[in-house]
């Protein structure tokens, strides 16, 4: 058990996987991204006196859409648990923690969500200390949100409409500039068609 845990603790997965051990089958339990995934099963199963290892409860999802340790260890993110197209916008759950500061968009940080057509480095502007390279010309092609309106609510509707289902939807966070300080403080989800 404690040669399995410690697994996956290594691959990164500690707070996201479960794991317990019947008669020397390691169950694994939860999601995790697929690069972590992989290396938590080899680790796994190379341990010694291990007979199996049973993934029939773990979920493993591509490393963009995996809301990581190293995620959630931003001052502030967000991370998308479920979209969906109905044949012109997407509508999605997601989960996030301000760092006590209620997101607002008039003034502070706030999220940008955006379809993985858009390269996550340019759906911010471009400003001092960040990381958005900015979008060439137009319109952002991003839609910016703070849920004030039902903070506990956590569903967003995008006022962009589109032809064609989009593959993934993203959201990153943004500050007064809508700039994105950090890359890395949200999560990608792909879109599924209800229409």
């Amino acid at each position: 058990q404690a040669a399995a845990d410690a697994a996956a603790f290594n691959a990164g997965g500690a707070e996201d996987v479960g794991v317990a051990v019947d008669g020397g089958v390691v169950l694994l339990t939860g999601i995790i991204g697929q690069t972590a995934g992989d290396g938590l099963l080899a680790e796994v199963g190379n341990i010694e006196g291990v007979e199996g290892v049973d993934t029939s409860g773990l979920i493993i999802v591509d490393d963009d859409m995996w809301c990581s340790p190293a995620v959630k260890a931003e001052p502030r993110w967000a991370c998308i648990t479920y979209a969906e197209w109905s044949g012109s916008t997407v509508t999605l759950n997601y989960i996030s923690n301000d760092g006590g500061v209620a997101f607002d968009v008039n003034g502070g940080y706030h999220y940008h969500f955006f379809s993985n057509e858009l390269p996550v480095e340019n759906a911010g502007n471009i400003a001092d200390g960040a990381e958005s390279q900015g979008f060439l010309q137009g319109k952002p092609p991003w839609d910016v949100w703070d849920d004030l309106a039902d903070p506990e609510a956590f569903t967003f509707t995008s006022s962009m409409s589109f032809d064609v289902k989009p593959e993934k939807y993203c959201v990153r966070i943004a500050n007064s500039s809508h700039a994105l300080e950090s890359l890395g403080s949200g999560n990608c989800w792909t879109v599924d068609d209800v229409s």
